[in-house]
């Protein structure tokens, strides 16, 4: 029914690569595919883009082919090497009665890329969705697929993580970065989500850094993973 609709979004965007690179040495481990030219299909943010496809019904056919897109555009990157593929993925996709558990896989196997190659991120705005994403979890670790998720949904998972059932990757927000700096409380609460994560044999990744100071401050806190300008702009040239 919205075939088209959704032919034509495809056609707007596309997808741009940012690299996560390791604190330490500097080496790529992966990039998360961002999109880019939403503002030509209706001036809407990706987000929008989102939200809109969620109310008419769509936002699960169209997620399966942006997440094909995606996989298809780096498959060159990915195939027989140990970099990730860092995707944003809306759970809400969950809610479909014909939600495909296998489709990722497929896809995966299609261009001949390994399950850990690829990494889930999940977002802020599904943190009502504990149920499922509970499961979800589950089943993808279980797969050998990564999942990242926000410092802030860490407490809607801290009885999982407690549990063993664990995500891959927590990512820390460069504000919360930026604030430690100078705010004890601030640098407390950071200090005692990367211990955390250490305990449990997760990495964490700083986003959005963009310039020296955040930089040194993320080296400082013993961070895992950075992403940014300042490490690596989002490039189409794959």
């Amino acid at each position: 029914m919205y075939k088209a609709e959704i032919n034509t979004i495809l056609e707007h965007l596309d997808y741009a690569y940012q690299p996560i690179r390791d604190m330490k040495s500097g080496t790529v481990v992966g990039y998360e595919a961002l999109i880019r030219g939403s503002d030509t299909y209706k001036n809407l943010t990706p987000n929008e883009i989102f939200d809109e496809a969620y109310k008419m019904n769509y936002l699960y056919a169209l997620d399966i082919k942006l997440r094909e897109k995606a996989i298809d555009t780096i498959k060159d990157k990915l195939i027989s090497t140990d970099l990730k593929l860092f995707y944003n993925y809306d759970a809400r996709t969950l809610e479909w009665d014909c939600f495909t558990k296998d489709l990722t896989e497929n896809i995966l196997k299609k261009y001949g890329i390994h399950n850990n190659n690829f990494c889930y991120d999940l977002n802020n705005n599904q943190k009502s969705m504990v149920s499922s994403l509970f499961y979800f979890l589950i089943g993808n670790r279980n797969k050998g697929l990564n999942v990242s998720i926000s410092n802030s949904m860490i407490d809607i998972f801290d009885e999982k993580i407690k549990l063993n059932i664990k995500p891959d990757y927590i990512r820390i927000n460069k504000n919360i970065v930026c604030m430690a700096k100078n705010n004890t409380e601030y640098r407390k609460n950071l200090e005692s989500i990367i211990t955390f994560a250490s305990s449990k044999n997760l990495k964490t990744i700083a986003v959005l850094i963009e310039n020296d100071n955040e930089y040194k401050m993320c080296s400082e806190l013993n961070i895992d993973l950075i992403q940014g300008y300042y490490t690596g702009k989002p490039s189409f040239d794959f």
